[in-house]
């Protein structure tokens, strides 16, 4: 597999950490092979993200300087070792891309798909998902150009969701709840919603296990593996 797709994904998702962290006052830097934000603090979100497979280690272990415990690295090509700067495998995981179009599936299943507009209709999306991770996002991001929140309501009660965020070249999801609901259904509504969102866009992004299994059966392809490193307490 080429490098381009997965570099086109790597990007989006390093410039989606990058606006979770300006969100919270917390801005990162690009260089030519990774985004940093050393030392942001905020949970689930890495220190640095790589951009080419041709970055190494010593360059990324010289950007994070002396780490503190938890300091995280999303190695996007799996191709680093970092364990002799004294990191720790934490996950791997795979990521994926589906060509611009309609999704592989109808959404269908009786969900109404649509965007969070307003602070209370977000936190409303935050309990649902059941998720720690999505406490660090913020009303702010609703306002944030290439930034949308899409919600999946039985009823009118929320009980599936996901991210979009537009980069250059592509659409990328994230933060994919199901809750209760059939994930294949939640996987239609999310690219369908995010082919309303971004039309003319490829959809990227990562999973793994089961969820990774439904994005493939709505028409996602796998593209490469990505791992991420963790810096130990002990370390």
């Amino acid at each position: 597999m080429s490098e381009g797709p997965v570099a086109v994904a790597a990007r989006n998702n390093a410039e989606w950490c990058d606006l979770v962290c300006r969100s919270h006052g917390l801005p990162g830097a690009f260089g030519a092979g990774f985004w940093v934000n050393r030392g942001h603090g905020l949970p689930y979100y890495p220190d640095l993200v790589t951009l080419s497979p041709r970055t190494d280690a010593e360059d990324v272990a010289a950007a994070l300087g002396a780490p503190a415990a938890g300091t995280g690295v999303k190695d996007s090509f799996a191709t680093l070792d970092l364990g002799p700067a004294g990191y720790e495998p934490l996950f791997e995981a795979t990521w994926i891309h589906r060509p611009a179009g309609p999704p592989g599936r109808s959404p269908g299943g009786g969900l109404s798909w649509e965007e969070v507009t307003s602070p209370e209709e977000l936190d409303a999306w935050r309990s649902a998902s059941g998720d720690e991770a999505a406490g660090v996002l913020l009303p702010g991001l609703l306002e944030t150009p290439g930034c949308g929140v899409v919600a999946g309501r039985a009823s009118g009660r929320v009980v599936a969701g996901a991210m979009v965020n537009l980069s250059a070249g592509a659409a990328g999801v994230s933060n994919v709840f199901c809750g209760e609901r059939d994930p294949d259904e939640v996987w239609g509504g999310v690219l369908d919603a995010a082919a309303r969102i971004a039309p003319g866009l490829p959809v990227v992004g990562y999973e793994r296990d089961d969820a990774l299994r439904a994005a493939i059966r709505n028409g996602c392809r796998p593209i490469g593996a990505l791992r991420v490193w963790v810096f130990p307490a002990d370390g």
